[in-house]
């Protein structure tokens, strides 16, 4: 959109008419015509470009692994993996977004095998004698062990990451 509104100023239109047509204040197309504004619009990306080339390719390669397992050959793809275009078009799709992880405390992150172990033995008697349809299976997605601020892949429809996410 800026660029248009820049294109159209450089042509034939005002500084104001573009402002009210883009609904961009007059004060950012100046910038922009003087050369102020050097770098892309929107908020600095979280990762650094590595990173993110890095997870794009994990992301290709978790779908190239899926397709091995289930046999399937798709045609669309060069070499059977796919394109950043399908990528782009399959997180849109989907209704997909990178967000912050709601990380567990240090003190969960600590829980080991034996503190497993111990949990299992506990409930087991207790299970036992329970009706198996008063029994919930509550799926914590994207629980870590390593407490920090991580990105999550999950739904746009989600306020926060780990309800009904798809974690890869």
């Amino acid at each position: 959109m800026l660029g248009e509104a820049v294109a159209a100023i450089r042509g034939d239109m005002s500084q104001v008419g573009a402002s009210q047509r883009w609904k961009i204040s007059r004060g950012t197309l100046q910038n922009k015509l003087k050369g102020r504004i050097n770098r892309p619009p929107g908020h600095p990306t979280v990762f650094q470009p590595e990173e993110e080339q890095l997870l794009t390719k994990t992301l290709r390669q978790f779908y190239i692994t899926i397709l091995r397992k289930k046999g399937r050959v798709m045609r669309q793809f060069k070499d059977n993996t796919p394109e950043h275009d399908f990528m782009e078009h399959f997180t849109t799709r989907n209704n997909l977004s990178f967000r912050l992880a709601s990380n567990i405390k240090r003190a969960r992150a600590a829980v080991g095998p034996n503190d497993i172990r111990k949990f299992f033995n506990n409930i087991e008697g207790v299970l036992r004698h329970t009706d198996p349809q008063l029994v919930f299976n509550y799926d914590e997605n994207n629980v870590q062990d390593d407490p920090g601020a991580k990105k999550d892949h999950c739904s746009k429809r989600n306020q926060t990451s780990g309800k009904g996410s798809a974690t890869f």
